[in-house]
């Protein structure tokens, strides 16, 4: 159960991080039925907003990675 919540986050996160449709995730990720079902079900917990703010956090207290 914690592999399967901890590989769809990470699906999750490539998701809003690539803006690609959850049908197009690769294959090293849980199959996109299973990795969206958690989305949804987060969003409805509102664990959806905490992660949110988490990611949006730790994106602030991380430096940016210097420009090619």
């Amino acid at each position: 159960m914690y592999t399967t919540c901890v590989a769809s986050l990470n699906a999750i996160l490539y998701v809003d991080r690539t803006g690609i449709p959850w049908r197009y995730l690769p294959h090293d990720c849980p199959p996109c039925a299973t990795a969206y079902g958690y989305f949804v079900h987060w969003q409805n917990t509102q664990l959806g907003g905490m992660l949110r703010r988490s990611v949006r956090r730790s994106r602030a207290i991380t430096p940016s990675r210097p420009r090619a």
